[in-house]
């Protein structure tokens, strides 16, 4: 997918790879919550309380009780967004996320 000029790659990661995301992830939600994104924080959001939002999302994905998936700049690595499926918890519902 071409963005603006820019090569980007969307693609699952595992909790690993997340975990090597964590301070790019903690500053895209940083940065979204100061932009007004109703993400269920509020301004400001501290670094710390931001890593610790994306550590809790590490572990559900060790879990495998959600999937997660990174747009990252081609040429940079650089991760650029992000979306995730929290899957459904409940006997009846194994299709709903």
């Amino acid at each position: 997918m071409t963005m603006h000029g820019t090569t980007t790659d969307i693609r699952r990661v595992d909790a690993a790879e997340a975990e090597r995301r964590l301070p790019e992830l903690a500053q895209i939600l940083i940065e979204c919550v100061e932009d007004g994104g109703g993400v269920s924080f509020l301004a400001p959001l501290s670094r710390a309380r931001a890593e610790q939002f994306w550590r809790g999302v590490v572990d559900g994905l060790r879990q495998e009780d959600r999937l997660m998936l990174v747009a990252v700049d081609a040429a940079t690595g650089q991760t650029m967004g992000t979306v995730q499926v929290a899957l459904a918890w409940q006997d009846n519902a194994p299709h709903r996320g």
